[in-house]
C-alpha cells in the first residue's frame, strides 16, 4: 500500500494537555514495583536499587517487612536509595504483608512499621493491587482515608499509590473519584484489545479519568497488561507506546528489559520532557490501521495493520519496536503490529 510520508500528518485533536503547574512528583515518572520474591534479603533490595538506578528508575516500591527479619532493613534501604537518588515507597498492602507471613498484624503494628519507614525518609506508601469495587474504607485492610491523613501528617509531600483492578473501566473510574489516591494505575479484567478503531476512545477516557481524579496519568506496564491488551500490536510495540505517554509509567520485574529500544526510550522520554508534554492524536488514516501521536519533539506512528507503512529514511526515525526496520528503496518500512518514534 502507498502511504503518506511523515510530513503529511494532519487533522489532529488534543489528547492531553500538560499541567500548568508542576507537582513535586511530575519528574519522578519511572516507577518499579518489586514483588516480594525479588527481595528475599536486605542485600537483594540494595542490589535492586543499584540495578534500577542504572536503568533510570526514579521510584521503587518494595515490601515494608523484610523477609530475613533484618532490623536494619528499612534504614539500609533508605541509605542506599538516598545515595542513588531514588525514592522509596514501602508496600503496606495486604498481599505484601501476607507474603511475609505477617497478615495477622494488628493495625497498631502496621502503623508502627509505616512510621519506621517515614522516620528513615520514605516518600509515601504503596497499597498494591486491589479490587476497585471492594469499597473505599477497608479494601486494603486499612481505613484508607485515615491512613492518608496520617501519611500527610508524617510528610505533606508523601504520596499514596495503588493499582485498581476492576471488571470495567467505569468501575475503576468510579472508585478513583470516590476515594482519592495521589497515584493510581489500573487493570481492567477482560479489557478489549487495542485497535486502530478504539485507541482514541480508550486513551482519551483514561486521560479524562486521571484529570477528573486530580492525579497524574499513570500507565500500567505489567506483563499481564502488555500481554492481554496489546491486541494488534506486538508486546514490544505496546511497551514503547506506553513509554511515549506523559505521566508515570509503572514497571514490574524485567519489563524494562523486554525490548532493546526501551532503555533508549526511557532516556529520551526523560531528556526531552515527554513525561510532561502535550499530546495530540491524528486518526486520519485509522481506517487503514495507522494512528499518530504527536508532541512538541517526537511523533509516534502506531501501525495496527493490516498494511505496512513507508517512512522516509532521512534519519528522523529515532527508534522502533523492532531492532531494525526493513528498508525499501529510500524508505524504512514499519510492518503491521509495530510502532516507531519519529523526530519532528
Amino acid at each position: 500500500m502507498a502511504n503518506q510520508g511523515v510530513e503529511n500528518v494532519s487533522s489532529t485533536a488534543l489528547l492531553h494537555r500538560a499541567p500548568r503547574h508542576e507537582s513535586p512528583w511530575i519528574n519522578h515518572h519511572l516507577w518499579y514495583h518489586a514483588k516480594p520474591e525479588e527481595v528475599p534479603t536486605t542485600q537483594a533490595a540494595l542490589d535492586l536499587i543499584s540495578h534500577l538506578t542504572r536503568h533510570g528508575m526514579h521510584v521503587l516500591t518494595l515490601p515494608a517487612v523484610s523477609a530475613d527479619d533484618d532490623p536494619d532493613y528499612a534504614a539500609a534501604v533508605m541509605r542506599r536509595a538516598n545515595r542513588r537518588g531514588i525514592r522509596i515507597l514501602p508496600n503496606v498492602g495486604p498481599d505484601a504483608f501476607a507474603a511475609r507471613d505477617a497478615a495477622d498484624l494488628t493495625i497498631d503494628e502496621r502503623f508502627a512499621i509505616a512510621s519506621q519507614w517515614f522516620d528513615k525518609g520514605a516518600h509515601g506508601l504503596e497499597l498494591g493491587e486491589q479490587m476497585a469495587n471492594a469499597g473505599a474504607q477497608h479494601s486494603t485492610h486499612w481505613d484508607v482515608r485515615e491512613l492518608q491523613a496520617w501519611m500527610k501528617f508524617m510528610n505533606d509531600d508523601a504520596v499514596m499509590s495503588i493499582c485498581l483492578r476492576g471488571s470495567s473501566f467505569d468501575e475503576i473510574a468510579q472508585r478513583a473519584l470516590d476515594d482519592y489516591f495521589d497515584v493510581f494505575r489500573f487493570r481492567v479484567v477482560g479489557a478489549p484489545q487495542l485497535s486502530a478503531q478504539n485507541y482514541f476512545e480508550q486513551s482519551s477516557a483514561s486521560f479524562q479519568m486521571f484529570d477528573a481524579a486530580g492525579a497524574l496519568p499513570s500507565w500500567n506496564a505489567s506483563w499481564e497488561v502488555l500481554t492481554n491488551v496489546s491486541g494488534q500490536l506486538s508486546r514490544s510495540a505496546l511497551l514503547l507506546t506506553t513509554c511515549y505517554l506523559p505521566g508515570i509509567v509503572h514497571f514490574e520485574k524485567d519489563v524494562h528489559l523486554q525490548s532493546p529500544s526501551t532503555r533508549h526510550a526511557l532516556r529520551m522520554r526523560d531528556s526531552l520532557g515527554m513525561h510532561k508534554a502535550n499530546v495530540l492524536i491524528d486518526t486520519t488514516t485509522a481506517a487503514d490501521g495507522f494512528i499518530w501521536l504527536i508532541n512538541d519533539r517526537v511523533s509516534m506512528l502506531l501501525n495496527f495493520g493490516p498494511y505496512s507503512y513507508d517512512i522516509p529514511n532521512d534519519g528522523r526515525v529515532l527508534m522502533s519496536s523492532l531492532i531494525a526496520l526493513p528498508e525499501s528503496g529510500s524508505n524504512l518500512v514499519l510492518p503491521p503490529g509495530e510502532v516507531a518514534w519519529v523526530q519532528r
